[in-house]
């Protein structure tokens, strides 16, 4: 039976599927909530890229269509309830609850489930990477969720290389060095970027907070979403992708015109990221895209 941990608003929950339906694309869709992010588990195909770098496409999804969902009630501990959508054949459990704003599930090198809270949807300094252990297959939930930071400007997503584990904020990228079971950091922090952090309002430069990062051929790829809604940019850094070294060092553009790529992941020497679409435009819905 094959897992999928998904981060929904101030609870974690878990999808199961039957063993012949394990390469099957996950696409949960979370009702009557907010600020959901997913974790895709779709089987691809890792054979080296043939197009170059500087190509790019984009594939649009139609996410209308539920008639391959089925309605499950979730019952929190706080007496709260709701629909999901579940794709058939899949099972959905709570594996942890009380919760904040969670964005990214990362699992380190000890196969600890390392995961980032935002706190709410304010630019604040309350975020914290937890760490989720203690598996009970029993009831499909964690047994221990800690607190390994805290005091965090907006923490969306954390990444293990080469025995460190970095964090990314809204204003910077740090690193501390990381250890088999560590439940605090070993190490001092160690800032190797910074990015712009104009809060929330267009007026003042700011909007996205979020910062993703992925690795690649001994390279780390940051995100930096759009100072804005839809506008031109007045900082080269906006509405792109960066490429360094680990330790921060020879940074350059990688990509541009992207408004907000949250999510990233290289399939083979393949970049993908998505393509995050305007907002605030009444009853229009733009599409949300991924791109390569």
């Amino acid at each position: 039976m094959k897992f999928i941990l998904i981060s929904a608003v101030s609870f974690a929950i878990l999808a199961s599927c039957n063993g012949n339906n394990a390469e099957k694309k996950t696409n949960t869709i979370i009702e009557d909530t907010t600020s959901v992010q997913l974790q895709d588990t779709t089987t691809v195909d890792n054979s080296p890229a043939v197009e170059s770098a500087e190509s790019q496409s984009a594939i649009a999804f139609n996410t209308t269509d539920i008639s391959e969902y089925d309605s499950t009630q979730i019952q929190l501990a706080s007496g709260v309830s709701f629909n999901v959508a579940v794709m058939k054949g899949y099972h959905i459990n709570v594996a942890a609850e009380g919760l904040k704003r969670l964005r990214f599930l990362t699992l380190s090198p000890d196969k600890r489930l390392f995961v980032t809270d935002m706190y709410d949807k304010s630019d604040n300094h309350k975020g914290k990477v937890l760490v989720f252990e203690e598996w009970d297959e029993a009831s499909k939930s964690f047994g221990k969720v800690s607190t390994y930071l805290d005091q965090l400007h907006n923490p969306n997503q954390v990444a293990f290389y080469n025995n460190y584990i970095y964090v990314a904020e809204t204003d910077k990228l740090s690193r501390y060095t990381y250890q088999a079971g560590d439940v605090k950091p070993s190490s001092e922090k160690e800032v190797i970027a910074s990015f712009p952090a104009y809060g929330l309002s267009y007026k003042y430069g700011g909007w996205h907070l979020t910062r993703s990062i992925a690795f690649h051929n001994d390279k780390l790829y940051v995100s930096v979403g759009s100072s804005c809604n839809a506008c031109i940019e007045s900082e080269e850094v906006r509405a792109s992708v960066i490429e360094m070294d680990p330790d921060g060092k020879n940074a350059i553009e990688y990509a541009r015109g992207l408004r907000n790529s949250v999510g990233m992941k290289w399939i083979g020497d393949e970049l993908w990221v998505t393509g995050m679409g305007r907002d605030l435009i009444g009853p229009d819905k733009p599409e949300d895209l991924f791109l390569k």
